[in-house]
C-alpha cells in the first residue's frame, strides 16, 4: 500500500506540476487575450469613429447632394421660363421684322413712285427746255438770215454802186452817192438792232433757263447741264 499510494502522490505530484503548467499557460493566454481584446477594443473604437466621421460625411455629402437637386430643378424651372420668354420675344421680333419688311416695301414702292414723279417731272422740264431750245435756234436761225440778207443787201448795194459809177457818170454822183450812204447806214442800223435784239434775247433766255434749273431738281438741273452742253455749241 506503501508503494501505492508513493506511486498515486508521484502521480497526483506530476498531476499538479501539469496543472499548474496549464494554469500559467491559461494565464498567459489569457493575459495574451486581454491584449488582443484591449488592441481590440482600441480598433473598434477607431474603426466606430472613422465610421462616424465617414457617416457624418455621407449625411453632408447627401445634404449637398439634395441641395443641388433643389439647384438643379430651380435651375430647370428658370431655363423653362427662361425658354419661355425666348420664345416671346423671338415671336416678338418676328412680327417687328414682318412690319418691318412691310414698311420697307412701302417704302420702296414710295421711292419708286417718287423716282418715276421725278423721272416725269424731269421729262416734262426737259421737253420744255428742248421746246425753248428748239424756238431759240429758229430764232437765231431766222435772224442770223435776216442779218446774212441785210449784209447780202449792203454788199449788193455796194456794188450796185460800182456799178452806177462806171455806167451812169453823167448822173449826179453827190445824190447817188447820198442814196447809197442812207441804204448802207440803214442796213448797218438793221443789221446792229438785230444783234442787239438777239444778245437781248439770250439774255432773256438765260435768265429764263436759270430760274427754270433753280426751280427744278438735281435731276433737272443735272439735265439741262447736260443740254447745255450739248445744244450750247449750236
Amino acid at each position: 500500500w506503501q508503494a501505492k499510494a508513493a506511486a498515486a502522490a508521484a502521480k497526483l505530484a506530476a498531476a499538479s506540476r501539469e496543472a499548474d503548467v496549464w494554469k500559467e499557460k491559461e494565464a498567459r493566454y489569457i493575459a495574451q487575450a486581454l491584449v488582443h481584446a484591449s488592441a481590440l477594443k482600441a480598433d473598434t473604437a477607431i474603426a466606430w469613429e472613422v465610421a462616424d466621421a465617414r457617416a457624418r460625411e455621407l449625411l453632408e455629402a447627401s445634404d449637398r447632394l439634395q441641395e443641388a437637386s433643389d439647384s438643379f430643378r430651380e435651375a430647370e424651372s428658370a431655363l423653362v421660363c427662361l425658354q419661355a420668354q425666348l420664345e416671346l420675344e423671338m415671336d416678338s421680333l418676328r412680327a417687328e421684322n414682318d412690319s418691318l419688311r412691310s414698311e420697307i416695301g412701302v417704302v420702296k414702292a414710295a421711292e419708286a413712285d417718287s423716282k418715276q414723279e421725278t423721272l416725269a417731272t424731269a421729262a416734262e422740264h426737259q421737253g420744255q427746255l428742248d421746246a425753248a431750245r428748239a424756238a431759240e435756234i429758229e430764232a437765231r436761225t431766222a435772224e442770223a438770215v435776216a442779218l446774212r440778207e441785210s449784209e447780202d443787201a449792203a454788199f449788193l448795194i455796194g456794188e450796185l454802186c460800182v456799178e452806177l459809177r462806171a455806167v451812169s457818170l453823167s448822173e449826179p454822183l453827190e445824190e447817188l452817192h447820198a442814196a447809197l450812204h442812207d441804204n448802207a447806214q440803214h442796213s448797218t442800223d438793221l443789221a446792229m438792232q438785230h444783234t442787239d435784239e438777239l444778245r437781248a434775247l439770250q439774255a432773256a433766255r438765260k435768265m429764263e433757263v436759270e430760274a427754270i434749273q433753280a426751280s427744278a431738281n438735281p435731276v433737272v438741273r443735272l439735265l439741262s447741264a447736260g443740254v447745255d452742253l450739248l445744244v450750247g455749241p449750236l
